[in-house]
């Protein structure tokens, strides 16, 4: 059984407050919880794994639907790895690179970072569009930067070759209802 706020199809018709003035001004729950959840990576469902999940920063946020996310960073992941469920089910993330809310161990000469991630939409709630990767930096005078990548988007459109943005989905509202 879950809050008045929990995501739902419905949730859009919860008065929070009524207005003794007009129905305009009511307040509904969508305005007061709009669904932002949070999803911690832990080895079991226990008290001590996912506060040491948590601890690790293997954490994530979503808003609304639950997927469940999966990121490790190293110097030498490949694509061709990307099917094989080992690499995260079997220890081959932790013991080749980090997870999630980790820290790389110092830079290799040569190489850069491969990041792989694993995302898996909710049965519950609505398909994925896309996976992001944020990624932020300092430059030479101290400046932070940040620049937001799409690594994996559903259906065949193709990135912007300017500036490498798949384009939006579309609605999938029924206006309708």
């Amino acid at each position: 059984m879950g809050t008045i706020a929990e995501p739902k199809p419905e949730r859009w018709k919860d008065l929070f407050l009524k207005s003794p003035v007009s129905a305009k001004l009511n307040t509904y729950m969508w305005e007061m919880a709009p669904g932002g959840l949070g999803g911690v990576w832990a080895r079991e469902n226990t008290r001590e794994a996912i506060w040491d999940a948590m601890y690790r920063g293997e954490v994530y946020c979503t808003s609304g639907t639950r997927p469940t996310v999966r990121v490790f960073g190293g110097w030498d992941f490949t694509a061709n790895e990307l099917g094989n469920p080992e690499w995260v089910w079997v220890d081959q993330g932790y013991k080749r690179g980090v997870p999630m809310g980790g820290d790389l161990p110092n830079r290799l000469e040569g190489k850069a970072p491969t990041l792989m991630v694993k995302a898996v939409y909710d049965r519950d709630g609505a398909y994925l569009d896309r996976v992001q990767i944020i990624k932020g930096w300092l430059d030479g005078n101290g400046e932070t930067h940040e620049k937001v990548i799409d690594v994996a988007w559903s259906g065949d459109r193709q990135p912007d070759p300017k500036t490498g943005q798949v384009p939006l989905v579309g609605s999938t509202v029924d206006l309708k209802n």
